[in-house]
């Protein structure tokens, strides 16, 4: 018994040496977790937006979550590695495609120490088309220092283009110049000429071909771009780097398009005129425009009554004029007619005629005697010669009788009635 007890204080001294030295770990637990990230790096510290650039982590795996965010674009995680004998990370990752990813440390590295871990991700999907655009990434790491870098996304530089302008005109023609204004400018153009304006910015241009006499504009055609068009110009909404061709194309116009007659028109002054009497008639001769058909269009006339001092005049000043004469002895309408290239105009005049007053004939005078009538109203009137003679309407003068009729009668005798009249 006594030797037991000399042994117990002789092993208690032993294992309290051994702790004192650290031989024996077995209550010695993990050193406190750094909790650190140690660099983030960049591929390129400025791109543009149609690059990616891959983003590099370095930090230690511990019990807690590794986040690295984005300011622009999205984040995906290309790889996680660790030491060898520390696990794998890439199970514990999430959010790959977006502005975050995390990693949970703790489930990447089972081992009792911190451990190296390194991320490799790639930034894409930058909007900096239109102006530099900063954008930083950042990492931490549980309760440690975060760390971040900077980059700049470059606008992508625009790119001059060019603005050709060509002039065809049908038919053929070499000593018609057409003129054109806008934002290129004021140029002359003939036909199959071209003219070309290059290192133009991006932009909206407008070219206005101004008109051209006895040519019309019948087309704008262009080869390539953003265009709108609108009555004799183009509108060209030019992109960086465009080359845009435009042509314009004028047609000829018919020099007597306008000056076919369309419209006829007699003018007399008048509506009716007598026999025999004459008045000029002016012919006016216009175009579908209304105006004055070209000097030297022939007009004829015809008249149903009357006569015309010409058949056919030329105008001048889109006038001809002809003198009218009515019939001496015949009254009634007369249609005037003036006719041009297809085209009729009348006019009606009313012709006047007085009517001839019959001549009263002169009766013969009577030298016979005339018997003294009979009783009642019968008469007797005798001549030398016989045959018979017309006395009516003839009147005694001073006596009140009046012969109305006469009837011949055999041998020169005559009978008559009478009747008083006073």
């Amino acid at each position: 018994m006594t030797h037991k007890l000399r042994v117990a204080p002789l092993y208690l001294a032993m294992v309290i040496a051994l702790l004192a030295v650290g031989a024996v770990s077995i209550f010695h637990g993990p050193p406190e977790a750094s909790a650190e990230v140690t660099g983030v790096d960049a591929s390129s510290n400025s791109f543009d937006s149609s690059e990616d650039v891959t983003i590099t982590v370095d930090a230690e795996d511990f019990d807690g979550t590794l986040a690295v965010n984005t300011s622009e674009g999205e984040l995906s995680l290309d790889s996680c590695s660790v030491p060898a004998d520390a696990g794998d990370c890439s199970g514990s990752t999430s959010g790959s495609g977006t502005s975050s990813v995390s990693v949970d440390t703790d489930a990447a590295d089972t081992n009792s120490s911190p451990d190296p871990l390194t991320l490799v991700l790639t930034l894409s999907d930058v909007n900096c088309e239109t102006s530099d655009e900063s954008v930083t990434i950042s990492a931490s790491q549980g309760d440690g220092e975060d760390q971040d870098v900077v980059l700049t996304c470059l606008a992508p530089e625009e790119e001059t283009g060019s603005i050709t302008i060509e002039k065809d005109t049908n038919p053929e023609s070499s000593d018609v110049s057409f003129d054109f204004d806008g934002d290129l400018g004021d140029f002359d153009l003939e036909d199959d000429d071209s003219i070309t304006f290059s290192d133009l910015d991006p932009d909206t241009y407008t070219v206005t071909e101004d008109a051209a006499s006895d040519w019309e504009l019948v087309d704008i055609e262009c080869d390539s771009g953003d265009v709108s068009f609108s009555d004799n110009s183009v509108q060209i909404d030019l992109d960086s780097g465009d080359d845009v061709t435009c042509t314009f194309v004028n047609e000829e116009e018919d020099e007597d398009e306008d000056s076919y007659p369309s419209s006829v028109s007699i003018d007399s002054g008048l509506s009716s005129l007598d026999c025999g009497d004459s008045t000029f008639l002016t012919v006016t001769v216009t175009d579908s425009s209304g105006d004055a058909v070209e000097g030297g269009t022939v007009v004829s006339f015809s008249a149903s009554l009357g006569s015309l001092s010409a058949s056919s005049v030329a105008t001048a000043g889109g006038r001809a004029t002809v003198l009218y004469t009515a019939p001496g002895n015949t009254g009634g309408s007369a249609v005037i007619s003036a006719y041009s290239e297809g085209v009729y105009g009348y006019e009606t005049l009313t012709i006047n005629c007085q009517a001839e007053t019959p001549a009263v004939p002169v009766p013969t005078p009577i030298t016979q005697a005339l018997a003294p009538p009979s009783a009642g109203d019968g008469g007797l009137l005798t001549t030398d010669e016989g045959g018979s003679l017309d006395i009516s309407g003839w009147q005694l003068a001073g006596i009140g009788i009046a012969f109305l009729i006469a009837v011949p009668m055999a041998k020169g005798a005559l009978a008559f009635y009478r009747r008083r009249v006073g």
